[in-house]
């Protein structure tokens, strides 16, 4: 007979399995109605996160039980064949465990990238060639940031670290290639003040990513969606950025 703490942490276990498609479900269907998007932004980012990596748990557990089922169904059949070989049918207790540490890796590793990894800023340098380059521009230096996504941002910071890293490198001149926002503009407006302190002689350019149009967003009507878009686009300015739109700009 299994015993009542045994009973109890099946109990657990099963609560804690159904209530992930319970609580997916309820935040898609607040997110259809544009509800969840009330939510904090630290409580949005922590419960979507949290079920891509519960999911991608069960994902992986799920194929450990299916191996195990696809052995009892063959032992099953081998036994029907042959009376005296009696194979076992029950589930394997090695391989459960063994579906419960595979889907705890996840767990544990993701949820820590989670918590540590948004703010984990790297710098990449790289040389590029360029064939009769005039000599006034030999070593020009480039920087490029791209995808933001300011929406995430649940601490400002590390984020404040990541532009004085930028300006310690004394770039001459840096592009931002997309993604400002998650999807509204208004994203942005707690990290203009530091992001505006981006400084290199020749300016700083930049274009609209995919997140930036707005369409990850339950807009209302479609006139609340192209202010958000003016929005963003002054958001640009008042960064002091140099917005492309399908456009160019000849630097002296």
């Amino acid at each position: 007979m299994m015993s009542s703490s045994g009973k109890s942490l099946k109990t657990v276990v099963y609560i804690i399995y159904w209530l992930v498609p319970v609580i997916s479900l309820i935040y898609m269907l607040g997110f259809s109605s544009g509800w969840s998007e009330t939510l904090p932004k630290a409580v949005q980012v922590t419960i979507r996160s949290m079920i891509f990596i519960l999911y991608f748990a069960k994902l992986l557990m799920a194929v450990i039980i299916l191996i195990d089922d696809v052995r009892r169904v063959l032992f099953g059949a081998l036994n029907m064949g042959v009376e005296d070989w009696n194979l076992s049918t029950e589930r394997s207790k090695w391989m459960s465990y063994g579906a419960l540490v595979l889907g705890a890796l996840p767990i544990l590793s993701l949820t820590y990238g989670m918590a540590r990894n948004p703010y984990r800023y790297q710098l990449l340098k790289t040389r590029v060639p360029v064939k009769n380059l005039h000599p006034d521009l030999h070593g020009l230096k480039i920087i490029q940031i791209s995808d933001i996504h300011s929406g995430s941002f649940l601490l400002k910071e590390p984020v404040e670290r990541s532009i004085q890293m930028i300006n310690a490198e004394k770039p001459d001149i840096v592009f931002f290639t997309g993604d400002l926002v998650n999807s509204l503009a208004s994203e942005m407006e707690p990290f203009l003040e530091m992001f505006s302190k981006i400084e290199s002689p020749l300016g700083v350019y930049s274009i609209l990513g995919n997140h930036d149009y707005g369409d990850y967003h339950h807009w209302t009507n479609p006139a609340d969606k192209v202010k958000n878009f003016e929005d963003l686009k002054g958001m640009h300015k008042r960064l002091g950025w140099d917005l492309l739109l399908n456009e160019h700009r000849e630097v002296r």
